[in-house]
């Protein structure tokens, strides 16, 4: 493996991966259909206590550019996608400066 080829494979950020990620998932999911969940309180039939299952049907239906069910789902949905988008684009901007550096090698 080469030098360079080293050096931007160490400097990759999973964080921006995993945030892309999840925002393409909540794109693709249906905010009206019940999907399979991990967290115990959905399991237990407890959904509606669960502010991070809000937050996720927020983001869903924000995502689907319907603001009023996102606002429902929890009214603190429309602020965290912004903040994701806030800290996306930091974690890309710091990414391209990494890779600029990495080309000057």
């Amino acid at each position: 493996m080469s030098k360079k080829l080293k050096y931007v494979s160490s400097k990759l950020n999973y964080e921006l991966i995993i945030w892309v990620a999840a925002l393409i998932y909540f794109f693709f999911l249906n905010p009206y259909v019940s999907h399979y969940s991990i967290c115990p309180l959905n399991n237990l039939g407890l959904s509606d206590y669960c502010l991070g299952c809000g937050l996720g049907k927020s983001l869903t239906h924000l995502m689907h550019f319907h603001i009023k069910d996102s606002f429902y789902a929890h009214p603190f949905g429309v602020l965290v996608f912004f903040i994701l988008l806030y800290r996306i684009f930091k974690l890309l901007k710091y990414q391209i400066i990494m890779f600029k550096g990495a080309q000057q090698w």
